[in-house]
């Protein structure tokens, strides 16, 4: 039995190896928009460099302080601004999610006014306009601060879901009437209907919920779409290992109050750049969770690739 799930455990070990190096452009993807202006006067700041930190994605502002950037991966960023004569300017916790822009107003003030760079956070709009449906979205951050685990626990906490015996119904429809994706590929079982595949939660980067009015791109979903974006690897290397466990007495027998029932669960993680350099980064998560004392080895992993190609900024 242990040498099943040692040679078990190489071998998706190898998987992950194999694949280490495949670039991972292959999602849902978002956008950051803006304009640049003086703070003084609101002139436009024509060719600001606007790009963000820890990252090769960058462009420039057209001749109305306009600017974009493509292709951004769901995540939390910090965008710098610079332009000559200015002092630069920095947005944290610029928030972008799939499928969605994320959008900005920069006011630079002169460097003969200011010096040193100004810093600010990024506000969060209570209606975001650019949701032409019901959008409901549920970060990382928020994943690691819920009493439970799974994302299917997520989704039934919204709004128009219902969960009945393990199964999501979206405002009143069938089970097997709603879209699963992950990075933009679909997962949905077609014997069942349901999804396909189980992903651990630190692995998520953002879970997102349309329900109704979503994109013709999202074929075979009468009812709603469910989308799943990974994380990817910052700019250091990062080691996380998360140890869960109700065995503090044994099974069924009470104790301050509460029972236990052979439950434990541990996450590792694993995160940063690869080949010494920042432009590919990985990130992968391999989970151990027993249940009943049954013990379940490797039940799941995540793992994502970002290949940077350069500049996936335009002009409007």
């Amino acid at each position: 039995m242990k040498g099943h799930l040692f040679w078990r455990t190489m071998r998706i070990l190898g998987v992950l190896a194999a694949l280490a190096v495949g670039p991972a452009w292959a999602g849902g993807e978002g956008k950051i928009a803006g304009t640049v202006k003086d703070a003084k006067n609101g002139e436009a700041l024509v060719a600001a460099n606007i790009s963000l930190v820890d990252t090769k994605l960058g462009t420039t502002s057209d001749s109305k302080g306009r600017f974009f950037i493509l292709n951004v991966p769901p995540g939390t960023y910090s965008l710098k601004i610079t332009y000559i004569g200015y002092a630069a300017y920095v947005v944290e916790e610029v928030r972008v999610s799939a499928d969605l822009t994320t959008d900005l107003e920069a006011k630079l003030s002169s460097s003969d006014i200011q010096v040193q760079e100004m810093v600010v956070k990024a506000e969060k709009p209570i209606i975001d306009k650019n949701a032409t449906n019901a959008v409901r979205i549920v970060g990382a951050e928020d994943l690691e601060i819920m009493p439970f685990r799974g994302v299917q626990n997520v989704f039934a906490l919204q709004a128009g879901v219902v969960e009945d015996e393990g199964a999501l119904h979206v405002r009143g429809s069938r089970e097997d009437e709603i879209g699963y994706y992950v990075e933009g590929a679909n997962v949905r079982n077609v014997v069942t209907g349901t999804t396909a595949i189980g992903l651990i939660d630190e692995a998520l980067e953002e879970v997102q919920l349309q329900a109704g009015g979503f994109n013709a791109e999202y074929g075979g979903a009468n009812a709603g779409v469910i989308l799943q974006e990974l994380r990817t690897g910052g700019s250091k290397w990062n080691v996380g290992f998360l140890s869960e466990s109700d065995g503090f007495t044994s099974k069924y027998k009470d104790k301050l109050g509460t029972y236990s029932y052979g439950y434990s669960n541990q996450v590792l993680t694993l995160s940063g750049p690869l080949l010494g350099t920042n432009r590919v980064r990985t990130f992968l998560a391999t989970q151990r969770r027993v249940r009943d004392s049954d013990p379940v080895f490797w039940e799941g992993f995540g793992f994502k690739n970002l290949v940077d190609t350069g500049n996936r900024g335009g002009r409007v």
